[in-house]
C-alpha cells in the first residue's frame, strides 16, 4: 500500500491534474455570464445531492414504524423531497443544455475565426474538411465537459465519502467495508497505469492518436468525393474503396483494442468487486444480528440504501475520468492548440488615396531547398498593364502572392506606394484577383457574386452586365437565385469565370490581378470574356499571368520570369521582337493553335 500511495501521489496525481486541467481552460474561456449559469449549476448540484442523502433517514424513520403508527407526514416528507429532487433534476438538465450548446457556439466561433484567419498552410496541408470536423464535433465534445451530467459524475466522489462517513455513524462495520470497497475501486482504477504505463492512465495517447486518424479520414473521404469523377475517369474505384475500408478498419481496430483494455482492466474487475461488495455486507449482516442481536430492519434498510449510493456514486466518477480522458481532454486539447497558437503577426497600417506604384526590391524567394524567386526587381507604374510570362513552376503566381501580402519575401522588399505590402492592412481592397482557382460557393450565384454585401439594384444589374453574367441567366431574378453547386459544379468553365469577376467587380480594387482566368473556358466564349475584361479593367493598373496569347495581347508591357529571375522586361511591341523566352513561348502558343484549327477542320 505504501508504493500504491507513492505512485498514485508521484503519478496519477500529475496525470489527472494535468486532465483536468482541460476543463479549467474551457472554463477560462467562457464568457462571465455562462461562468454565472455554471456557479448556478453548482449549487444546484449540490442541493440535489444533498436531497438525496437525506432522503435514507426519511426511509429508516418511516419502516422503524409500526403499520399502527405510519405518519403521514413522512410519506408527504418523501413525497415532496423526491419530488423536489426530479423537478430540480429536471430544470438543471435543461439549463445545463442550454449552457452546454453555449459554450459550444463559442468555441466554434474561437476556432473558426482563428483558422479562417491564421491556417491557411495548415488547410493546405491537412483538408477543410480536417478543420469542419473540428469545428463539428470536438467542439460538441468540449462543451459537454461542463454539462450537468459531467458536473453530477464530478461530484459524485464527494457523495460517496461523505455516504460513508455517515454510514459510520449507523454502522461502522458497514462503513469499514464500504472504505475497503472505495479503497480497491480505486486501486483496480490505479493498476494498470503504475505496473504497464509508468503513471500514464492506459489509453489517452492512444485515444488523441484515433481522434487525429478519425479527422484525417473526414478529411480524406471529402477529397475523394470531390474528385469522384476523376477517380471513376481512371477506373480506380476499387483501388479508393479498398483504401477507405484498410483506414477504417485500422481506426475501429484502434478503439477496439482500447474498449478490451477497458474491459479487462477495469469493468469486469469492478463488477467482481462490486459482488464481494455487497455479499460482505450481507455476512456482516448476518453476523451482526448473531451477535448483537442489533440489526432491525430499519437499520438493513438504511445500510442498504446508503451502500446503493456509495456504490452508484463512485463508478460514476471513475466513468468521468475515463471519460475526460478519452472523449473530453484530447478534443479539448486540439481546440486549445488551435485558439492559443502564436500567429507571426506585423503591426498594420492602411494606405490610403491611389496606389501609385507597386514595387519589388531584389525579392528573394524559396520553398524548402527550391528557389523560386531571385533578387526579382520589378516596377509597376498605376494604369500600366503588365504582363507575366515564363514556364510553369517558375514563380509567377509565387510573385501574385508576394503582391498580395499572402507571402513575404525571405530576402528584399515588396512595396505599395513605398510601404512594405506585407504590413498593408487594406491589400484586398486595393488588389483583386481573378484567378482559375478562384472558388465558387455552394450557394447561389447572386450570393456568390455580393458574398453578403450590400448592393444597390443598379450597381448590381450594371456589374452583371459588365461581367457577361447576365448573358447565362434566363431571368434575372429567378437565374440569381440558382445554386452553383460545389465548386460551382453547376456552372461551365467560362460561367463560372465571369462570376468570379462579378465579384471582383462589386470590390471595384485599383490593380487587377489575373492568374490563368481562362483555364476551363472554351474558345467560343474566350473572346466574349476577354472583352468584358477589357472593358472593366480600362482604366485600372492590370497584372496578367496566362498562356492564352488572346488575353495577354491586353498588355503593353511584357516582363519575362526564367528559373526565377527577369530575363525580359519591355514594351509589347519590342518584346514580341526578342529571341528570348518569349519566342519560346509564342512558338509554343503557335503550335497549340495550329493543332486545334487542324483537329477542328478533321
Amino acid at each position: 500500500m505504501k508504493m500504491f500511495g507513492r505512485e498514485m501521489k508521484n503519478e496519477f496525481i500529475e496525470k489527472t491534474k494535468k486532465e483536468m486541467g482541460s476543463l479549467l481552460w474551457v472554463l477560462r474561456n467562457i464568457e462571465t455570464k455562462e461562468k454565472m449559469v455554471l456557479l448556478i449549476l453548482l449549487a444546484g448540484t449540490l442541493l440535489v445531492l444533498g436531497i438525496n442523502l437525506y432522503i435514507p433517514f426519511v426511509y429508516k424513520e418511516f419502516i422503524a414504524m409500526s403499520m399502527e403508527k405510519i405518519a403521514v407526514r413522512l410519506i408527504i416528507l418523501f413525497s415532496g423531497l423526491y419530488a423536489l429532487s426530479l423537478l430540480l433534476n429536471y430544470i438543471f438538465e435543461y439549463v445545463s443544455s442550454l449552457l452546454s450548446y453555449r459554450i459550444e457556439k463559442s468555441l466554434k466561433e474561437k476556432v473558426y475565426r482563428k483558422t479562417y484567419e491564421e491556417k491557411e498552410d495548415e488547410i493546405s496541408e491537412e483538408g477543410s474538411s480536417y478543420y469542419s470536423e473540428i469545428i463539428a464535433t470536438d467542439t460538441k465534445r468540449s462543451s459537454e465537459a461542463l454539462n450537468f451530467q459531467s458536473i453530477n459524475s464530478i461530484f459524485s466522489i464527494f457523495v460517496a465519502t461523505t455516504a460513508i462517513i455517515i454510514l459510520g455513524l449507523v454502522d461502522i462495520g458497514s462503513a469499514l467495508i464500504s472504505l475497503v470497497y472505495f479503497v480497491f475501486y480505486i486501486y483496480i482504477f490505479l493498476r494498470p497505469s503504475m505496473k504497464k504505463n509508468k503513471g500514464k492512465i492506459p489509453g489517452f495517447e492512444e485515444y488523441s492518436k484515433l481522434m487525429e486518424n478519425s479527422r484525417r479520414l473526414v478529411s480524406y473521404v471529402n477529397d475523394t468525393m470531390e474528385g469522384r469523377n476523376e477517380i471513376k475517369a481512371a477506373n480506380t474505384e476499387n483501388y479508393e474503396n479498398e483504401k477507405f475500408e484498410r483506414l477504417s478498419t485500422n481506426l475501429y481496430g484502434g478503439f477496439k483494442n482500447i474498449w478490451t483494455q477497458e474491459l479487462k482492466n477495469f469493468l469486469f474487475p469492478y463488477r467482481f468487486l462490486y459482488f464481494l461488495y455487497y455479499s460482505l455486507i450481507f455476512v456482516w449482516f448476518y453476523i451482526s444480528f448473531v451477535i448483537n442481536k442489533n440489526m432491525t430492519i430499519d437499520k438493513i434498510f438504511f445500510v442498504l440504501t446508503y451502500t446503493g449510493i456509495i456504490s452508484s456514486n463512485i463508478e460514476p466518477f471513475m466513468n468521468y475520468l475515463f471519460k475526460n480522458r478519452n472523449y473530453f481532454a484530447p478534443s479539448i486539447s486540439k481546440i486549445k492548440e488551435i485558439v492559443e497558437s502564436k500567429a507571426h503577426t506585423l503591426q498594420r497600417e492602411r494606405v490610403e488615396g491611389e496606389i501609385e506604384e507597386i514595387e519589388l526590391k531584389d525579392v528573394e524567394f524559396s520553398y524548402g531547398e527550391n528557389k523560386i524567386l531571385d533578387r526579382v526587381n520589378i516596377k509597376i507604374k498605376r494604369g500600366e498593364k503588365v504582363a507575366l510570362i515564363g514556364k510553369s513552376g517558375e514563380g509567377k503566381t509565387t510573385l501574385v502572392k508576394i503582391i498580395t501580402g499572402s507571402e513575404i519575401p525571405q530576402k528584399g522588399k515588396a512595396l505599395m506606394n513605398g510601404k512594405e505590402i506585407c504590413r498593408v492592412e487594406n491589400v484586398y481592397e486595393k488588389v483583386g484577383v481573378l484567378s482559375q482557382n478562384s472558388h465558387i460557393f455552394n450557394r447561389s450565384i447572386k450570393e456568390n457574386i455580393t458574398m453578403g454585401r450590400e448592393v444597390k439594384e443598379e450597381e448590381l444589374k450594371r456589374v452583371l452586365e459588365m461581367s457577361g453574367v447576365k448573358s447565362f441567366l434566363n431571368n434575372t431574378e429567378e437565374g440569381l437565385e440558382k445554386n452553383a453547386g460545389q465548386n460551382g459544379s453547376n456552372l461551365s468553365g467560362g460561367q463560372r469565370v465571369r462570376i468570379a469577376l462579378a465579384r471582383m467587380m462589386i470590390s471595384d480594387p485599383e490593380i487587377i490581378i489575373l492568374d490563368e482566368p481562362l483555364e476551363g473556358v472554351d474558345k467560343i466564349k474566350e473572346e466574349e470574356v476577354i472583352g468584358n475584361i477589357r472593358k472593366y479593367t480600362e482604366n485600372k493598373t492590370l497584372i496578367i499571368i496566362s498562356h492564352r496569347f488572346s488575353i495577354l495581347s491586353m498588355a503593353t508591357r511584357i516582363i519575362g520570369i526564367e528559373k526565377g529571375k527577369v530575363v525580359l522586361d519591355d514594351k509589347r511591341d519590342k518584346a514580341l521582337k526578342n529571341n528570348t523566352i518569349l519566342k519560346e513561348f509564342f512558338d509554343a502558343e503557335k503550335r497549340m493553335t495550329k493543332t486545334n484549327e487542324e483537329n477542328e477542320n478533321e
